[in-house]
């Protein structure tokens, strides 16, 4: 077996997202979708560096008393980033909400807020994005 260069760390084990109480602003609920207004600043989803206090946590921490109930996220934003996120709570939903998206039932729209005079005034970012 090759040996490792040295300075490289094994791959961390992924841990499961455990539930804790974490302060979800709610803009709808029912038996297939929470829709959550989320603050800058919190994480969506469990990452490496941060693996407590994220929205999929507080969701977890939520219906932690619902059987049968798997909540998935749907719709992600960047940490720094507020708005909508959509949380699946069945496999199903979150399969059918894939497939809506892939058929372009599913729109996605974002809106910035600049300082001074764009120029141009207006147009679409075509770049594909990146990490």
């Amino acid at each position: 077996m090759p040996e490792k260069p040295a300075g490289v760390q094994p791959p961390r084990e992924r841990r499961r997202p455990e539930p804790e109480p974490v302060a979800l602003d709610i803009v709808h609920e029912d038996d297939a979708l929470l829709v959550l207004n989320k603050p800058p600043g919190i994480v969506v989803h469990p990452t490496y560096k941060n693996q407590t206090g994220t929205l999929l946590n507080g969701v977890l921490w939520k219906v932690r008393h619902r059987p049968g109930i798997q909540p998935s996220i749907i719709t992600r934003l960047d940490k720094d980033t507020s708005g909508i996120v959509l949380v699946a709570l069945t496999p199903d939903v979150h399969a059918q909400a894939q497939r809506d998206g892939m058929a372009g039932r599913m729109i996605k729209e974002y809106l910035a807020i600049v300082r001074g005079v764009p120029d141009p005034p207006s147009g679409a970012i075509t770049l594909p994005l990146a990490r």
